[in-house]
């Protein structure tokens, strides 16, 4: 009957060959589970990049409103403390949005270049201090820097998702399966 044709095509597979059948199978389905981490990391990277991406664009919105109060005097006491009172107030903000964004970039890495932020953040820390409205001129340019790495980072995490599943499928290809 059929099942004894079975039974001897099993016992006509050796040990050694078992062997290697089961370490081909580990290895599949581990080259599987890191295709599958990859792109959790990525899909995890590009939902922080674009949080990362929207405390920046509201960072620049402030950044405007701020640069206009810091064009105004006030003539009156009143009028300053006014003033100070909400350049106080987008200043607290912009803070809080540097801060998200550096956590977010910390807690994932390619997300956001920390160094960047971190040089972001002193560069904004110093404005403040010195008291300028405009925080230095160079932060544009330090942040389009920052995404165009991120960029890159992104396409080159799918560059190598892609090359190991190209190579998973090569060796899936030459066993008949």
């Amino acid at each position: 009957s059929h099942s004894v044709t079975m039974l001897d095509a099993d016992a006509a597979e050796t040990k050694s060959a078992r062997r290697r059948r089961k370490k081909k199978q580990q290895e599949a389905d581990a080259e599987d589970s890191k295709i599958n981490e990859v792109g959790d990391e990525l899909a995890d990277m590009a939902l922080k990049q674009q949080q990362i991406q929207e405390a920046f664009d509201r960072y620049s919105e402030l950044q405007k409103q701020l640069d206009t109060l810091s064009g105004r005097t006030a003539n009156t006491p009143r009028g300053h403390t006014m003033l100070y009172d909400r350049k106080k107030k987008l200043i607290d903000e912009m803070e809080r949005l540097l801060q998200t964004a550096k956590s977010l970039g910390e807690a994932t890495p390619g997300a956001g270049s920390v160094d960047g932020l971190k040089a972001l953040g002193e560069k904004f820390s110093a404005a403040v201090i010195s008291g300028e409205g405009g925080v230095a001129a160079g932060l544009e340019d330090q942040l389009s820097a920052m995404q165009a790495e991120s960029v890159r980072r992104r396409q080159r995490a799918q560059e190598l998702a892609a090359q190991a599943r190209a190579r998973r499928l090569a060796a899936g290809s030459g066993d008949g399966q």
